[in-house]
């Protein structure tokens, strides 16, 4: 009697174990990237960054600061150029010797994120004085770091970043350059420009971080029931990609004033034309232009909007002032503090309410 109660006890053990569930495989991204690129620094702030922060747990990120660099041996070293000039190049080289020296990815990318925010705020980066402020900022000993860069270490590292992105299948063509589980497509490209955290979310097969459910604040709708409380418990919010805008009528290459309102993106309209924000495509131009009449009256812009919507600070912040510094000389600006949803009027005309998608490849 007790050898059958010993058997049977090993049996359900052997049976507990072997359905215990395994755990879900990371999910593997890498960035392909160089340092004073805008598009990669706009990446890195606007979708990367921030993804790291909330889910970071559930994926593997590797970083490759190469980009569209050139390298040729000379003597007993690699000689690199780089696509914005020889500063690039040591920002790439920095960034390849904190990954190398820190190790650990949840030190080196905060290193990073710190110097690709402060390269792309600065008129005239300086990367040495850049690095190395951030640096200080995060508790780093920056002096390993330097000595990497100005010597045959950094040279060899730098080699081994441009191994990795001349292997890629396929190669790349522009950067940012995403992967996914070792994986490139212009499907998966547009996705992980447009919301990282949903990309990784979908492909993640384990049980969902809170934060997969959490979607990023788009507009404050009036009709809706939530109270907006600062302190992110509960807030209305309607996701809605990048690339995404909205009017009334199908879009036409020509166009008189329409009604218009953008998610993340603006336009900027007058009688005849239109200019649309972050084209995606082999170049990722930040900002398509076509030039209009030399009398053409100036554009008259009003956004109404509400102090702690969320949507409306990234609008804002991202679109709205970036786009008054680079072309104020064309627009008028009304800004209307109220408590209604975010829209915007161009011309006088307000919301509307059609999603056309890629309108520009239309």
């Amino acid at each position: 009697m007790f050898g059958v109660l010993v058997v049977g006890l090993i049996c359900v053990s052997s049976g507990f174990v072997s359905c215990w569930p395994t755990e879900a495989p990371k999910v593997s991204l890498a960035l392909y990237f160089e340092s004073l690129c805008p598009d990669c620094q706009l990446f890195i702030r606007k979708q990367l960054y921030p993804t790291y922060l909330k889910v970071g747990e559930i994926f593997n990120l590797t970083l490759v600061p190469y980009g569209n660099a050139e390298e040729r041996r000379s003597g007993d070293k690699w000689v690199f150029e780089c696509q914005h000039g020889p500063k690039e190049c040591q920002g790439n080289l920095i960034e390849t010797c904190a990954i190398a020296l820190l190790k650990n990815i949840s030190v080196s990318f905060p290193f990073i994120h710190c110097f690709e925010e402060n390269t792309e705020k600065s008129e005239d980066p300086q990367p040495a004085e850049i690095a190395e402020k951030c640096a200080k900022s995060l508790g780093i000993d920056y002096s390993p770091i330097e000595t990497c860069v100005s010597g045959p270490q950094g040279n060899s590292l730098e080699h081994q970043m441009a191994v990795k992105t001349n292997a890629l299948k396929p190669q790349h063509q522009y950067v940012p350059w995403v992967t996914l589980n070792g994986k490139h497509t212009e499907k998966l490209q547009r996705e992980a420009e447009n919301n990282l955290l949903k990309l990784v979310c979908k492909y993640y097969t384990g049980p969902k971080p809170s934060a997969c459910e959490q979607q990023q604040i788009g507009r404050c709708y009036k009709n809706e029931k939530h109270i907006h409380i600062y302190n992110n418990k509960k807030k209305a919010s309607r996701p809605s990609p990048y690339n995404h805008f909205f009017i009334d009528q199908p879009y036409p290459v020509k166009i008189s004033p329409v009604k218009i309102s953008l998610r993340l993106q603006t336009s900027i309209i007058n009688n005849k034309y239109m200019c649309i924000y972050y084209l995606h495509g082999v170049h990722h131009l930040p900002l398509l232009t076509v030039a209009a009449p030399a009398a053409a009256p100036r554009v008259e812009i009003a956004l109404y909007y509400e102090s702690y919507c969320g949507g409306c600070r990234d609008f804002i912040r991202d679109q709205l002032y970036p786009t008054f510094q680079k072309v104020s000389q064309i627009m008028d600006i009304t800004l209307v503090a109220m408590p209604k949803r975010l829209k915007m009027e161009v011309n006088g005309a307000s919301i509307a309410s059609t999603v056309l998608k890629n309108a520009w490849e239309t």
